[in-house]
């Protein structure tokens, strides 16, 4: 065998070895990607939790900047969960903000997350009730001018996230939610304990999808029992509650809960 041909052979086995190399880094990368998804949502809730008590924003941040990393060029899916979970994290972030005094910060955060959910083509229930759910905290920062139709927005949400699925707890939670803080004078408060029965009875997730969300079931029992309470039914807030502690025993919500009910 000549020079030329032995060095064909081994600029064709690096090369080989090159883009092996190649394949597997984006291999392993992927399914660390993966990985990082399909335990997303319980770490921005515990990042929120975190953030509040510590009354610094660094761990959503630095989770947002992960997320911002995912490389969603090969697969629609990653791209869908990555604007997903992105604006889940955003709505967590403009609470902290809002909570914290930092209004303009809020507002900013909160547009963001609702741009990323307007983006998503072939829009489905989830991303429908998410998009409802972050309209709504925006609601306040909305110019008056514009409350109409922003309004118009939220219910055509609302109403597509249930009609899309009639399964889907959290566009059943999302309806709930709308209904019960909007005053009696507009309407208000006539469906929100349907709807919360409705979230309860239904199943956490709708997708066999390990990146899927399954928020949504905590925060039903607590807005039923609230609305119990306000209604003056403590009988049923409490059968509730009982339905909550076990389903939910750690919940940070059961003190305060149990406090409100108890008050004569």
């Amino acid at each position: 065998m000549n020079n030329l041909n032995r060095m064909n052979i081994i600029t064709v086995s690096v090369l080989a070895l090159f883009f092996a190399c190649i394949s597997s880094a984006l291999s392993q990368q992927e399914n660390s990607d993966y990985i990082f998804l399909s335990s997303i949502q319980n770490e921005i809730e515990t990042k929120f939790l975190e953030a509040m008590e510590n009354q610094d924003d660094k761990a959503l941040t630095e989770l947002k900047f992960r997320l911002d990393q995912l490389d969603e060029n090969n697969s629609a899916t990653l791209g869908y969960y990555k604007r997903y979970w992105s604006s889940y994290l955003l709505y967590h972030s403009s609470i902290y903000y809002l909570r914290s005094g930092q209004l303009k910060s809020s507002e900013r955060t909160i547009k963001e997350a609702i741009t990323l959910l307007e983006e998503i083509e072939n829009k489905d229930s989830e991303v429908l009730a998410l998009l409802a759910q972050t309209q709504i905290f925006y609601f306040q920062y909305v110019p008056r001018q514009d409350f109409i139709i922003h309004m118009g927005k939220i219910k055509d949400n609302l109403e597509k996230s249930i009609e899309f699925d009639k399964n889907n707890l959290r566009a059943y939670y999302a309806n709930a939610n709308y209904d019960y803080y909007t005053p009696k004078e507009f309407g208000g408060g006539q469906k929100s304990e349907r709807l919360l029965l409705e979230a309860i009875s239904s199943p956490s997730t709708t997708s066999p999808s390990p990146f899927a969300p399954s928020w949504g079931k905590e925060a039903t029992y607590r807005l039923l029992i609230e609305f119990y309470i306000k209604n003056e039914n403590k009988e049923t807030a409490s059968k509730y509650l009982n339905l909550l502690k076990n389903e939910f025993p750690s919940s940070r919500i059961l003190d305060t809960l149990n406090q409100d009910i108890s008050k004569p």
